[in-house]
């Protein structure tokens, strides 16, 4: 009898241990995001990335957050993750250096880090997809270039701005490859008057900045603002829009905000880098799956983008309510970065006669 009880008790404490398996193991497929920021159009494509990318996968413990752009925040959010231990950890790292500690914690932890949209300096990350910022400062610099030395000439000077992103390293190759493109001979009346770098605390802010440099611009001399991302030269557009529509304007990032001002100010907002910001997330949470079976996944990948001119956006929305099957032209516009729409999107404008401007990856 004793033996009995013993054997039961036994199979009692092993169906207990059995059951607690069971809930560790489902607390094991649980996936973090930690998105350094939200509040714009590439945030927003980031979360519904990645949201549908869990929801493809049939993943449906995981979990969202967002540092809107504050790396002592961010670190925090990514330590209280840790002590979770998710099964993946993937990270939009709004300031690289800011966060690094605490990636790297995770990475000593075990958990497999992913990052998008940036790289981590000394973490080693399973897989980082990003996109190409130095070829996008080198494109958007040279077209800024040559717009304004088409309209005012390559003798005199020209100057012009520049409001950059030097806090953020992966962000800051934008300014890199601009600066690049301003040491060519070619370039040498380009002269930049101008500079301002992005305050991480928002005590200064691209409005302020250029309300500055059109105080001090007394004789109208300046020309073109480079900017290292869209909402930068949408601040600067509410202030010379209409006042100075001479100053012309680049951005990066694209998206519905960016294409509207386009429209608004075509002369002035000239062009912008459209990112395949879905890619990124899609193809990380991809990676992680294949990963967690064991398989081999690349370590850096450098998604395509398009340089987008104002041109561009003025065919597309000249033709925006013209459907190629169940979607309008500036439907496929506004998601030029799901599989396929620009092919769909291209075959519209070709139906419509509009082909000097076809949308081909040049980033």
């Amino acid at each position: 009898m004793k033996k009995l009880t013993s054997l039961l008790m036994v199979v009692a404490l092993l169906a207990g241990m059995l059951a607690f398996s069971a809930v560790a193991s489902a607390e094991d497929d649980f996936y973090a995001v930690s998105l350094g920021w939200a509040e714009n159009a590439s945030g927003q494509r980031q979360k519904t990335g990645f949201t549908e990318s869990f929801e493809k996968f049939g993943v449906t413990n995981f979990s969202i957050v967002d540092a809107n752009y504050d790396p002592v925040r961010q670190t925090e959010q990514i330590c209280a993750f840790i002590a979770k231990g998710p099964k993946a950890l993937f990270i939009t790292p709004s300031d690289p250096t800011g966060i690094a500690e605490a990636v790297k914690e995770a990475v000593d932890a075990g958990i497999p880090v992913y990052l998008s949209d940036g790289f981590v300096s000394g973490a080693d990350a399973v897989s980082t997809v990003l996109f190409d910022n130095y070829a996008c400062g080198k494109t958007t610099m040279t077209y800024l270039c040559d717009r304004l030395q088409e309209k005012y000439g390559a003798a005199e000077p020209i100057k012009i701005g520049m409001i950059m992103l030097p806090s953020n390293e992966s962000w800051h190759q934008r300014d890199l490859g601009a600066e690049d493109v301003l040491s060519q001979e070619k370039y040498q009346n380009i002269e930049v008057a101008y500079t301002w770098s992005w305050d991480s605390t928002g005590a200064v802010t691209p409005s302020s900045t250029i309300s500055t440099w059109l105080a001090a611009d007394t004789a109208k001399e300046l020309r073109g603002v480079w900017c290292a991302w869209d909402g930068a030269a949408f601040e600067g557009l509410v202030l010379t829009g209409e006042t100075r529509p001479e100053i012309m304007y680049t951005g990066c990032d694209g998206g519905e905000e960016c294409w509207n001002y386009m429209i608004n100010y075509p002369d002035s907002f000239v062009m912008s880098a459209g990112e395949n910001i879905y890619s990124m997330p899609r193809s990380l949470v991809q990676y992680a799956m294949s990963y967690n079976e064991g398989k081999t996944v690349p370590r850096l990948v450098l998604v395509e983008g398009y340089a987008v001119t104002s041109k561009m956006i003025g065919e597309v929305n000249s033709i925006r309510d013209y459907k190629v099957g169940d979607k309008t032209a500036w439907e496929l516009l506004l998601d030029y970065d799901l599989p396929g729409n620009v092919d769909l999107l291209n075959q519209a404008l070709t139906e419509n006669g509009l082909t000097d401007n076809l949308w081909i990856p040049s980033i």
